[in-house]
């Protein structure tokens, strides 16, 4: 969370990425890694590697995952969900991951 807070140009913190990750066993394909990474600091001797979502794809730029990922609360709970059309999906993990980066796409939320 000290992390999401010293970077507020941040959307938000995967833990499972880092850059040797480069298959994504979803799509079953190499993954364009991020160009550049600035290190961020995290608080309490954590750092953190950014980049620009936009300079990658599939695995790298998939802004709502709930697989290993932390948001700001505000930013889910003002920002992602009502930008969801069909507020049901909310209710389960695997519908609302979907209806989210459906919103941020659509709203250009992440942007």
């Amino acid at each position: 969370m000290s992390a999401l807070k010293a970077n507020p140009d941040a959307f938000a913190l995967h833990l499972k990425l880092r850059p040797g990750l480069y298959y994504s066993h979803t799509n079953d394909k190499c993954v364009k890694l991020p160009k550049d990474f600035a290190l961020a600091k995290g608080g309490f001797g954590t750092d953190f590697l950014k980049y620009l979502r936009a300079d990658t794809e599939l695995d790298w730029n998939y802004p709502f995952d709930f697989c290993g990922s932390i948001y700001k609360k505000s930013l889910i709970s003002d920002i992602v969900v009502p930008a969801i059309s069909d507020t049901n999906r909310i209710l389960k993990p695997n519908t609302f991951e979907f209806a989210g980066n459906a919103a941020i796409k659509k709203h250009k939320l992440d942007s």
